[in-house]
């Protein structure tokens, strides 16, 4: 098959890391299959979120499905995909029956590159458009996602699971960008290939606006921590202890770096005060240290890459922060707050630049013990080399693979 509309569904947003994704995988599809039209559906994006992300060219459409009654849209595509009637209650819903035609046109369906909603998030409405693709007999290519972990202690919980086998068992192309994920495809024997993040096709270099330049020393750190909360795992995890952390980590950057000036660089975009840039400020504000520019969330991720590959080390708790210090081949120091960052650096055998957290935030003495492991770990790794070549290669195979998958079809 040559394809010759393509429908991109489930595509992340407010994150600079899922915009390089994005951009790398739409690029992607674009060389790889010139003469398709892509159509990336932004379900009931009423915010514009999407424009953060967008590719500029004309064979790529980008559908906010939107409308000014939701119907209890999302509560439809909910329950239907629980209770396994998904494509009845499309049809019969005055709103999502517009997404027939939609998917009807479509020869392939593509998940977009992302976290692990087939997972730990239990995230309903990620099944639902592949649901739909998969009872509308549409090939769906799942494309570098990570999945996992599937708990099995309520209904709800074993319904999600056995939903998200068999869909994975469905899919024509399936690839797995962490070797958690790999784990988990393994156990019930699902055929998967290995990748690591859409981002690593490419390597942007941009010019760095004026407004920003204006601000950088000429030698600085780069540092991304982490509200956490919001995550499943640390929803009992006290603000303070997060913000301890953290705190007591630009602490030690000063005095591993103290002629540099501390950058911080906000992965959440586009919330407001939910995003990265008000908490990266309030750090920075208890922290008292005047050496410390936090980046204005408005800019992308090329401008992101660029600034830290002039950075003399990177220390993040984001996992598209540690993508990007990875693919701009600079040294860096990672808080390993969920399996996909371990799994990643497992899979390009970079264990030793992990810090793990998961099991480190419950209470402040927990905290103050990390302190001599981080310090010692960032000492260690600021002169450490890196290579991005075996995170390059990967992506590239399985672009590649991909590609064959959808023209054998």
């Amino acid at each position: 098959m040559i394809p010759q509309n393509i429908l991109v569904v489930n595509q992340p947003l407010n994150n600079r890391g899922d915009e390089a994704a994005h951009r790398a995988l739409i690029h992607g599809l674009l060389k790889s299959f010139p003469e398709a039209s892509i159509v990336v559906l932004s379900f009931e994006d009423h915010n514009n979120y999407i424009a953060d992300f967008i590719v500029d060219d004309s064979r790529v459409e980008y559908n906010r499905f939107m409308f000014n009654r939701s119907y209890r849209m999302h509560d439809v595509l909910v329950g239907s995909t629980q209770m396994g009637c998904t494509k009845f209650a499309t049809r019969i819903h005055p709103l999502l029956r517009h997404l027939l035609p939609i998917y009807q046109k479509a020869d392939i369906v593509v998940c977009a590159p992302g976290g692990i909603c087939m997972g730990g998030f239990q995230s309903w409405q990620h099944l639902f458009f592949l649901q739909l693709a998969k009872e509308l007999n549409k090939k769906i290519i799942y494309y570098s996602r990570s999945i996992g972990p599937f708990p099995e202690s309520t209904w709800l919980n074993r319904r999600f699971r056995d939903v998200s086998y068999n869909l994975m068992r469905y899919f024509s192309f399936l690839s797995l960008r962490d070797r958690k994920s790999e784990i988990w495809a393994k156990n019930i024997s699902v055929s998967f290939i290995p990748t690591v993040d859409t981002a690593f096709l490419e390597q942007p270099k941009v010019v760095i606006p004026e407004s920003i330049r204006q601000n950088l020393k000429e030698k600085y750190v780069i540092f991304v921590p982490n509200q956490l909360t919001w995550h499943y795992m640390y929803k009992d995890v006290p603000n303070s202890n997060v913000e301890a952390l953290f705190i007591n980590t630009m602490k030690i950057l000063r005095k591993e770096f103290l002629e540099h000036q501390i950058v911080m660089l906000p992965q959440i975009c586009s919330l407001g005060d939910r995003g990265d840039y008000s908490f990266f400020v309030k750090l920075k504000e208890r922290c008292g240290d005047d050496n410390v520019y936090v980046v204005p969330d408005t800019y992308g991720s090329d401008i992101q890459q660029t600034i830290i590959s002039k950075a003399s080390m990177v220390v993040g708790a984001r996992y598209h922060t540690i993508v990007f210090s990875i693919n701009n081949e600079v040294p860096f120091m990672a808080f390993s707050y969920e399996a996909k960052i371990t799994g990643l650096l497992e899979v390009l055998g970079m264990q030793d630049h992990l810090i793990d957290i998961t099991q480190s935030l419950n209470e402040q003495k927990e905290i103050c013990a990390l302190e001599e492991k981080i310090a010692s770990r960032i000492k260690y790794l600021r002169n450490q080399s890196v290579s991005n070549k075996k995170a390059i290669d990967i992506a590239g195979r399985c672009l590649d693979c991909m590609k064959e998958t959808i023209q054998k079809l």
